[in-house]
């Protein structure tokens, strides 16, 4: 299987308590993420880098249905996007403890719940249908199993350095929280650029088994800094007039340019929304990867003419 690090976002607000247990891992039973039942409510922030304006967009995910795609029993989302009611059909593979997602052809890792303390999460991309390259590594932070409303579940802290402050969690049977790379559902590459997601609650059957007053009390504990919808130090990379611009933040940014079969054909390092010339590039499909200094990041697929 090809492997690819993606996730659902997240956003801190207020409230609760969670306690970390010291459960070995025969002890705790693994939670699934997809079974039937289970909603999703999602919120999408926009920036529309053209007119300037900041918007938000609800979306609800659900389970649309099952099908066997030869040895494998994959999932298929419906993403309902309730502002335009419109719905995209993500297609997923749960097995052995990681979550897949399905283009054409491959699949690629989003999520494994195998990894522990100290692993590397690989990071990859690709074209639809083509095999997949690295982009680039992550760290896990740390691992425990946490109590969320009565069910025991693993909660894995990702970051950009093996001993550094985590960025997103990854919680079983809920998916990922807090802002982190490429996301569940398809997120737009020309504005309006999608700057931020998180997960507002998540039920099974009616029942509430989530929501991010939950985390307060953990990510708190355990460093995350916590972000504010409204705030404005939220990079993100555009594409404009043969130049790849950081947008909306202020600090040190390393743009990588990959070609499409993985090659880094151009990697520099700007401060406070500079931008760096595409000029020298030959014509074709390119990934740019805009690295922060929290470890955050922000992806770009563009075609150079």
């Amino acid at each position: 299987m090809k492997k690819f690090g993606i996730l659902f976002t997240g956003l801190v607000v207020v409230m609760s308590t969670l306690t970390a247990s010291a459960e070995t891992e025969g002890e705790n039973a693994y939670s699934k993420l997809f079974e039937e039942g289970k909603i999703w409510n999602v919120v999408d922030e926009y920036y529309d880098y053209v007119t300037d304006v900041v918007f938000y967009v609800d979306k609800q995910v659900s389970i649309n249905k099952t099908w066997n795609d030869g040895d494998y029993l994959v999932t298929e989302l419906n993403c309902f996007d309730m502002r335009n009611n419109t719905s995209s059909f993500p297609s997923l593979l749960e097995e052995n403890r990681a979550v897949y997602t399905k283009d054409s052809r491959n699949y690629r890792k989003w999520i494994d719940f195998n990894l522990r303390k100290g692993d590397l999460v690989q990071v990859e991309d690709g074209e639809d249908g083509m095999e997949g390259f690295v982009i680039g590594y992550y760290y896990v932070v740390n691992d425990e199993i946490i109590d969320i409303r009565g069910v025991s579940r693993r909660i894995l802290s990702i970051g950009s350095e093996k001993d550094g402050i985590p960025f997103t969690y990854w919680i079983e049977g809920i998916g990922s929280v807090h802002e982190w790379g490429m996301l569940v559902y398809p997120e737009p590459t020309c504005s309006p650029y999608l700057r931020n997601r998180h997960i507002s609650s998540c039920y099974v059957d009616d029942k509430c088994v989530f929501s991010f007053e939950d985390l307060e009390d953990y990510i708190s504990r355990n460093g995350i800094e916590t972000v504010s919808a409204d705030n404005t130090n939220r990079g993100h990379i555009s594409c404009n007039g043969g130049y790849l611009t950081v947008n909306d933040y202020t600090g040190n940014v390393t743009i990588d340019v990959y070609m499409s079969d993985g090659a880094l054909c151009l990697s520099k390092s700007v401060t406070d929304n500079n931008a760096i010339s595409i000029s020298s590039l030959p014509s074709g499909c390119y990934l740019a990867r805009a690295t922060f200094q929290n470890g955050s990041s922000a992806s770009l697929k563009f075609v150079k003419k």
